[in-house]
């Protein structure tokens, strides 16, 4: 959600916890996308702000759908690695929204981290080539069902379109990479296999 102006910032699994130790519970001033603030040097912000939702219908459309994209990347990328690649996502489509855009303004959300793991998951097929060259045509409906996914969940006109599509394309982009890394491994691993049977 980008907006000039951002009602008190709910955070997930830690509104409780604040009201629990007499915190307060707005922590936008800290932990919200301020684009003035990032470019002054507090780069962590495009992190934190993925934390960060304006109301309860925003943090309960994105943990609805989340728990979802997540899920599903988690079992397929492994739980750690998704989750990370997927915030590493909602970041750069922060980042990118403010190198785009020349005015100032917030954001918050994990709308970008949500679509990063659409992202991650559009691109899965890409495993298929090991086993087959013929697994492009696998690999181009992966991507043409999460382009409709992100056409459903991430061109809302109240949200922030720059950032949920960088979100979207950067979680493609590190889904590709960590596919690649598995077929690498699984390849050394077989080689290194042969290699120690051909010694036996």
């Amino acid at each position: 959600l980008e907006d000039n102006r951002v009602p008190a910032a709910i955070v997930v699994d830690r509104q409780a916890i604040a009201f629990m130790h007499g915190l307060p519970v707005d922590l936008m001033p800290a932990w919200g996308f301020d684009t003035a603030k990032v470019r002054g040097g507090e780069w962590w912000r495009a992190f934190t702000a993925v934390l960060l939702h304006a109301d309860l219908a925003h943090l309960a459309s994105n943990a609805v759908f989340g728990m979802v994209a997540l899920g599903l990347a988690m079992s397929r990328y492994g739980a750690p690695r998704a989750l990370g690649l997927a915030w590493l996502a909602g970041a750069a489509g922060n980042f990118l929204g403010m190198a785009i855009r020349s005015r100032d303004y917030h954001g918050v959300g994990a709308s970008g981290l949500v679509l990063g793991a659409v992202g991650m998951l559009s691109i899965q097929a890409a495993s298929l080539w090991r086993s087959s060259r013929r697994a492009t045509r696998s690999i181009v409906t992966g991507l043409l069902s999460g382009g409709f996914l992100f056409l459903l969940l991430g061109t809302d006109p109240r949200g922030d379109l720059i950032a949920h599509a960088g979100g979207y394309a950067t979680g493609v982009a590190l889904g590709a990479c960590a596919t690649w890394c598995d077929w690498a491994a699984a390849g050394a691993a077989a080689f290194k296999d042969r290699h120690r049977r051909q010694q036996a």
